[in-house]
């Protein structure tokens, strides 16, 4: 009776060295994007990067150092600003009903500009167009979101504009308080970032907004073409991928000599266009293991400070111009929330445009 007993013994350790193995060999490339996107985001050093923040002067958020600055490449983007166009995406015209308020609440703080619906079949059909070397990395995602989220660097290089996700509803116009940006990505509240994805800092590709032609997006795009893996949109196109590359890009701006200093990219506070917590989630029990047993030092610094702001989920204040409401109606756990589709260019008539009206 050992000698069997001692074979399973000897199987079962083959089978977990197998096992070990293969979880290090299919891991491994993964933790290795992880780590490099990671030390982009918090430094080499463990020093949080120079990034660009602007600064609210009567009510314009400003980048003082950029426009007055007298280098020519700087110069040459000084007069460049956001054009007054809203961009969104759905697979169709067909739009969940709960979009709907927060779509009017867009369009009726702006009344003069114009709103682009970027459905998937015009998403390609101006990738194919105006990027076809990019054409076949988006037609391998895998992830419906991957595609979602590229898009909407493609069109803010091409056209300029605003992009919402469209949970996100407005509160104040646009203008004047980001006219005087040449671009933005929008920033996640820092109490989330680091109780969530242990991150210090995270941007958000919820809402964005460039100058046409602006040379981080294409960045973007660069890095998505480049970036190996997908499947994974938080990483392969999303927040973790954004936040990375913007913070590479500050650096390499700020390494480059006067004459080929980079345009920059405000980082806006959370307050302007992301001042709430995920309401879906539990943030007092989330914390309350952190703070008892002081784990992962980035989230307890998120579970401090949330827990000093008396758990506060809401920080708008007279700065907010949009608020991302979380509703995640594209996932599959939140489909029982979803109401009716609509069409979108009948309860819109007239400002809705899409990409073959544009060509």
């Amino acid at each position: 009776m050992a000698r069997p007993a001692r074979r399973l013994k000897i199987f079962m350790y083959f089978v977990t060295v197998f096992v070990f193995l293969w979880l290090v060999f299919v891991s491994l490339p993964n933790f290795t994007l992880y780590s490099n996107q990671m030390t982009k985001i918090i430094g080499h050093n463990g020093q949080l990067p120079q990034l660009d923040r602007p600064i609210l002067i009567n009510g314009i958020w400003q980048m003082p150092n950029y426009r007055n600055s007298t280098n020519s490449n700087s110069t040459s983007w000084s007069n460049m600003s956001i054009p007054k166009i809203i961009h969104q995406t759905f697979p169709t015209k067909m739009v969940y009903k709960n979009y709907l308020p927060l779509i009017n609440s867009c369009l009726t703080l702006n009344p003069d500009w114009q709103y682009y619906l970027w459905t998937d079949s015009d998403a390609e059909a101006l990738i194919a167009s105006k990027y076809p070397g990019f054409l076949s990395k988006y037609l391998s995602y895998k992830d419906n979101l991957e595609r979602a989220d590229s898009i909407r660097y493609i069109v803010l290089h091409h056209f300029g504009g605003i992009y919402l996700d469209m949970d996100v509803e407005c509160q104040r116009p646009f203008f004047p308080a980001l006219s005087g940006l040449p671009a933005f990505v929008d920033q996640e509240r820092q109490e989330q970032s680091n109780i969530f994805w242990s991150m210090p800092y995270s941007a958000m590709n919820s809402a964005m907004g460039s100058a046409p032609g602006h040379p981080f997006y294409q960045f973007m795009i660069n890095a998505m073409s480049q970036y190996g893996k997908v499947g994974n949109a938080f990483e392969s196109t999303g927040p973790r991928l954004l936040t990375a590359k913007y913070a590479e890009y500050c650096a390499l701006s700020r390494k480059a000599s006067n004459s080929a200093k980079l345009p920059p990219v405000a980082l806006l506070e959370s307050r302007v266009m992301s001042p709430l917590m995920d309401p879906g989630k539990d943030w007092k029990q989330t914390c309350l293991v952190t703070l008892n047993f002081r784990w992962w030092t980035v989230s307890l610094a998120g579970c401090k400070t949330l827990q000093a702001k008396n758990w506060r989920m809401d920080d708008s204040d007279n700065a907010t111009l949009a608020v991302h409401k979380f509703l995640h109606l594209g996932y599959r756990f939140k489909a029982g929330s979803r109401k009716a589709k609509l069409d979108i260019t009948k309860v819109f008539p007239n400002r809705v445009k899409f990409f073959n009206s544009l060509s």
